[in-house]
């Protein structure tokens, strides 16, 4: 009788324990969240109030301000992509500044989400892209892109769709056109011409 009583107290002890345990490290994936969350949303609104000041603005680009339509398109594929070639948003340019600090408090829950799922190693879809020229747009994944840049992460997987766009893009230097080469006069053309003038 006692020794079943000691072991129902043993697993009772036990679980809380446990049930304490699960609890603290949820609230310390919460604090870590929120404090990532923090720290790019002070970023993003340190870089808005620089833009306004100077008068040089940090927006993420749109595919309407290239000038130009595509003329096809076509599935590029699984790619590893480079965070910094992706410039520009399909439609979310007010929501995050181009180098991707949240702008929204709207944003918050969305972004601690992705964050926690980040810190506890859970594996995320790849973000959607769409390549025009070397750049980068994006489709879905903002959050994502956000905190893996946040994160110190470089490189991100994404579903590639590529557009072909007809005219330059705004980023592409134009071909730089050779300098026309002078060709020295011959010396006997010089001679024949000071002796016509003394002529």
């Amino acid at each position: 009788m006692f020794d079943t009583n000691f072991r129902f107290a043993d697993m009772a002890a036990t679980t809380m324990t446990s049930r304490h345990t699960s609890q603290c490290h949820e609230a310390i994936i919460v604090q870590t969240s929120w404090t990532l969350f923090q720290k790019a949303s002070r970023q993003g609104w340190m870089r808005r109030a620089w833009a306004a000041i100077t008068r040089h603005p940090h927006c993420l680009l749109t595919l309407s301000s290239l000038g130009s339509r595509p003329y096809a398109q076509h599935y590029g594929g699984r790619q590893t992509v480079e965070i910094g070639k992706i410039i520009g948003s399909e439609n979310r340019i007010g929501d995050f500044d181009d180098q991707f600090h949240p702008l929204r408090s709207q944003s918050k829950d969305r972004w601690m989400s992705v964050a926690g799922a980040r810190i506890q190693d859970v594996p995320l879809p790849p973000v959607d892209l769409i390549q025009v020229g070397d750049r980068y747009f994006v489709r879905d994944g903002h959050h994502r892109i956000s905190v893996a840049r946040t994160l110190g992460q470089h490189f991100v997987e994404a579903e590639v769709t590529v557009y072909q766009m007809s005219g330059p893009l705004p980023w592409e230097k134009p071909a730089v056109q050779p300098s026309p080469v002078i060709q020295p006069m011959p010396l006997a053309s010089y001679t024949s011409q000071e002796a016509g003038s003394t002529s």
